[in-house]
């Protein structure tokens, strides 16, 4: 592993070498040290596991032998480690990115180590990443400060307080790329030189024109993104960052390196500080152990096999993998799994695990004919730095809250990714066709009077 920056003509250039090793490294580690136990194991690498890893890894303990030590983190990751350059950039490159799982089948078909794992259900379906950085590799990396007037919750007001005055703070400064001031080795330059008024995106001035025609005028605003519109030299982001180019490619994965993805950030800085990062690695199970001789305590036992399916039917039985603690951090949908598949005489769950869950609360719309042009996607076989989209989403429009039922919402503008141009296009068109079904066509057609 390495956290250092290559250097392209004495410049620092972006990301370009791994923070992860794979399963076989692991497995080679513990056949020297059967008896090896680590003080903490991390499944997932999202941002759950993130926070996790950077919070505990560099952590200091006194060893057996009265000297003082690091704890002993390692991470876990089912997917694959993506560096720039390594996401899909077209159509025909999005096959070999994807993963499908049918819910209620316990099947995967298409690439195991998938960047996109589809979920279907009879109920709901779903899209999660599977990958190092979990969704942050996929999501429009919209930082947005959660309203706590608009929750009902039960926690006292000072825990509310502390989490925006302090915790909530203290994750902006470590996950966003402050869109307000860049401070670079010359000067700080405030967002409005970033983006002036000619440098915005022309879909954050389409819907900056949607806000101002209401009545009273809607509050408008650049969105806060983990995307950096200048180079950024390592800071509390342990590796370079690119300036934007307005690809629009975020959410298949940013081929530039301007993202601050949680593998430019947590996980860069939980590896600087000793942490193990594995990737390809799928967790079966866990249990609990009891002491098998002095040297080994009570600890938990994880079942750990490759991800991929070739390199699984190699391998003689699922690693076993020991932790004092563990965290699973596997997602909404994998760390249910993971507990279903560990149940037993002696791990007993509720019987409402893995029931009760919800999916993001997000409406997507797409609006045609309009009178300017937004300019939201653009061609695979445009260069990347002359589509000019800009970042996935860019400006918010606050509608604020009508009543206890009609609660306030944010309205933001979209980028469609090249590499899915066509599919969505087909999908609205489509949509659009079906729904207009029903309506009288009232046209005139051909010569006929």
């Amino acid at each position: 592993m390495t956290h250092e920056s290559d250097k392209l003509d004495g410049k620092e250039s972006r990301r370009t070498r791994s923070l992860s090793s794979g399963l076989v490294d692991l497995q080679n580690k513990l056949n020297g040290a059967p008896d090896f136990v680590y003080d903490v194991v991390i499944v997932g690498s999202g941002y759950g596991g993130s926070v996790a890893a950077q919070q505990l890894a560099g952590l200091m303990k006194t060893g057996p032998d009265g000297k003082t030590e690091k704890i002993s983190v390692c991470v876990l990751e089912r997917g694959a480690e993506y560096l720039p350059g390594m996401f899909p950039s077209s159509f025909g490159d999005l096959p070999a990115h994807v993963r499908y799982g049918p819910q209620g089948t316990g099947t995967v078909t298409g690439r195991h180590e998938g960047l996109f794992d589809i979920r279907t259900g009879a109920d709901v379906s779903a899209l999660v990443a599977n990958g190092l950085g979990g969704g942050s590799l996929i999501n429009a990396g919209v930082m947005l400060k959660p309203d706590f007037s608009s929750f009902k919750s039960t926690f006292p007001s000072r825990v509310v307080k502390d989490l925006e005055s302090v915790y909530l703070e203290a994750a902006r400064k470590l996950l966003v790329v402050d869109p307000l001031q860049v401070t670079t080795e010359a000067n700080t330059i405030k967002r409005s030189a970033l983006y002036s008024k000619d440098a915005y995106p022309l879909k954050y001035h389409r819907l900056a024109e949607l806000g101002k025609r209401q009545r009273p005028k809607l509050e408008v605003g650049p969105a806060e993104i983990s995307v950096a519109m200048v180079d950024q030299s390592p800071g509390l982001h342990s590796v370079n960052l690119k300036a934007c180019n307005g690809c629009g490619d975020c959410m298949t994965g940013c081929n530039v390196g301007a993202k601050a993805s949680l593998d430019t950030n947590l996980l860069a800085q939980a590896g600087r500080d000793g942490a193990e990062i594995v990737t390809g690695a799928s967790v079966l199970s866990v249990s609990r152990s009891q002491p098998a001789n002095d040297s080994v305590g009570a600890c938990w036992v994880l079942e750990v096999v490759h991800t991929t399916p070739g390199l699984r039917r190699r391998e003689e039985g699922p690693l076993k993998l020991r932790a004092r603690k563990v965290i699973l951090a596997a997602g909404t949908l994998g760390s249910p799994e993971i507990l279903l598949r560990s149940r037993s005489e002696k791990l007993i769950f509720s019987n409402t695990l893995g029931e009760r869950f919800s999916c993001n609360g997000d409406n997507i719309a797409a609006i045609h004919k309009l009178k300017r042009p937004a300019h939201s996607t653009d061609d695979s076989h445009i260069a990347l730095d002359r589509r000019k989209v800009g970042p996935t989403i860019t400006n918010l429009v606050k509608v604020p809250r009508q009543s206890d039922d009609k609660p306030g919402f944010w309205i933001q503008e979209f980028a469609v990714p090249a590499p899915i141009k066509r599919l969505f296009a087909e999908l609205v068109t489509t949509g659009n066709s079906l729904a207009r079904l029903q309506t009288a066509d009232a046209a005139a057609h051909g010569n006929e009077p």
